[in-house]
């Protein structure tokens, strides 16, 4: 600025050119004040606008990575044709590049790549729950990852357990408790006579199912799980009737694994040898009372499912036998027991003789 203070260039250089004999002087002059004014032109005032290179790599920086969260926000947000209350099925051995691909293909993402790659960086590509996933609302791909690794099946979705041996009063007060439209009352009217011929299972249900959704699910499912028996039911001298009613004792009766088949063996031969079943687990069925329950005037009160006034098989199951207790009741075990009972662990212990079964219950029973 020096320059600036003891020259004015348009003084300089009219001073210069009204002299024909300084005109090398004026051009060394004049490129003095260029290079002057090149040197300087980036100074006003004594402040540098030079911008130093650490800054602008900076600079650059930030704003790659701006657009980055851009481009990253874009891509994770939910499509506009998410699928509200549609189910998406995760297999339980699929792998998780398919499912990227089929969350892409049906809207659930924008970017199968990014989703893989969030899943990676997160590290929660092997942590996913398979299952029946449905959502009432559009979520992001955080929102969407977080869901299949917590297992939330979606609020329009409601898992439900039923269990080997429930009734259909049982299922009518659980189904009843979680879906919305279910009324456990007319459950129960139009499952009259299907005692045992719906299947226990982990089961998804959209909260509107109602009482026919449930009975079809159920019904279907046994039909399908009873297809591997069929040729066996049809050539052994048992109806199937007869097998889920034995099969629904079973799994009331036994304790584990190991007890299904030689319990089964015991049964049907004490049916085979014109005597009676004897089970407590009946009259829980009709009754409501199990055996620490039952008194001597319960055992002789006759009914329908009181095996210790009549012979052979109730007139129907006591509940929902599992697969299991159903291959347990058509292919038992060939025993010469024909009496047992379960001490207070829980362990079976069998008898071949009356006098046998009596000592077991001093043994076991004090």
């Amino acid at each position: 600025m020096q320059f600036f203070q003891k020259y004015n260039k348009k003084e300089i250089s009219h001073g210069i050119h009204s002299d024909p004999k300084n005109e090398n002087l004026k051009s060394s002059i004049h490129d003095f004040f260029e290079q002057e004014v090149s040197a300087h032109k980036t100074e006003t005032f004594g402040i540098d606008f030079r911008i130093p290179f650490i800054v602008k790599l900076f600079l650059i920086s930030s704003l790659a990575v701006l657009v980055m969260i851009i481009v990253f926000l874009f891509y994770a947000s939910p499509p506009d044709a998410f699928p509200i209350s549609k189910i998406f099925v995760i297999e339980q051995n699929g792998t998780i590049s398919d499912m990227a691909v089929s969350l892409e293909g049906q809207e659930y993402i924008r970017s199968s790549d990014l989703f893989l790659l969030y899943a990676r960086l997160t590290g929660v590509d092997t942590k996913i729950v398979a299952g029946q996933y449905a959502f009432s609302n559009r979520l992001s791909l955080p929102g969407l990852v977080q869901k299949f690794v917590q297992g939330e099946y979606g609020d329009v979705l409601k898992q439900i357990v039923v269990y080997e041996g429930e009734t259909l009063e049982d299922m009518a007060q659980e189904f009843e408790r979680y879906l919305e439209e279910f009324s456990g009352e007319k459950f129960l009217r139009l499952t009259e006579g299907k005692e045992g011929y719906l299947f226990p299972d982990t089961y998804t249900f959209f909260r509107s199912a109602d009482e026919t959704d449930v009975i079809d699910i159920l019904s279907s499912n046994f039909d399908a799980r009873i297809t591997e028996f069929k040729d066996e039911i049809q050539a052994s001298s048992h109806s199937l009737h007869e097998i889920i009613t034995m099969a629904s004792i079973i799994e009331r009766e036994a304790a584990g694994d190991a007890d299904r088949f030689i319990i089964s063996g015991i049964l049907w031969n004490r049916i085979a040898n014109n005597m009676l079943l004897q089970v407590d687990a009946t009259f829980v069925y009709s009754i409501g009372k199990g055996s620490a329950e039952l008194t001597l005037r319960d055992l002789q009160t006759d009914g329908l499912y009181n095996t210790y006034t009549r012979k052979g098989l109730p007139p129907g199951p006591i509940g929902a036998p599992g697969r299991d207790a159903i291959e347990a009741a058509l292919r038992p075990a060939e025993t010469t027991y024909v009496f047992y009972l379960h001490d207070s662990s829980g362990t079976a212990r069998y008898a071949e003789t009356h006098d046998g079964h009596v000592q077991n219950k001093r043994r076991y029973l004090r």
